[in-house]
């Protein structure tokens, strides 16, 4: 059986989270894994000045790509396609870009196709569609960064 992993990202401190804690005895604004009443796991944690903040749980996928980086959920990936027929392909010539997430009815990852490049910058997906997860990445697809970390990327969404 494979380990969760999960990460979430400190907005006000701008730090993506590996590691929580599983109370605040030794460490009051340390980042705790809670469970609601709907038994969904968020992460908490106080403020230096003593708010208290919820934050959004990310899990990994437990792969790693082509280039050793491990697969999360809110990862985006970069897929270098061919012009005319947009197959994969490694001379760069076109490319769109995907999101990873987790969907809980279905309780499986997915990727959503979030936009394409094109000569005058990039364009949003109209039209979303979902490919299967395990079947989504290849030796031409690129990790450019996640949602939370990539500012410029967020644009996107």
């Amino acid at each position: 059986m494979r380990p969760i992993k999960l990460r979430t990202w400190d907005n006000e401190r701008k730090v993506m989270v590996y590691e929580f804690d599983v109370n605040f005895d030794e460490n009051p604004t340390a980042y705790v894994l809670l469970t609601k009443d709907d038994n969904s796991i968020f992460c908490g944690n106080y403020l230096d000045n003593g708010d208290w903040q919820e934050l959004e749980v990310m899990q990994s996928t437990c792969i790693k790509n082509k280039d050793g980086i491990e697969e999360w959920e809110g990862d985006i990936y970069k897929r270098i396609l061919d012009k005319k027929n947009r197959f994969p392909t490694k001379k760069y010539q076109w490319a769109d870009y995907w999101l990873i997430e987790w969907l809980p009815e279905s309780a499986c990852f997915t990727t959503t196709h979030i936009g394409e490049e094109e000569s005058n910058g990039f364009k949003r997906s109209n039209n979303i569609k979902r490919n299967s997860f395990s079947q989504r990445f290849n030796e031409m697809d690129v990790h450019i960064g996640n949602i939370y970390e990539n500012i410029e990327l967020i644009k996107w969404l």
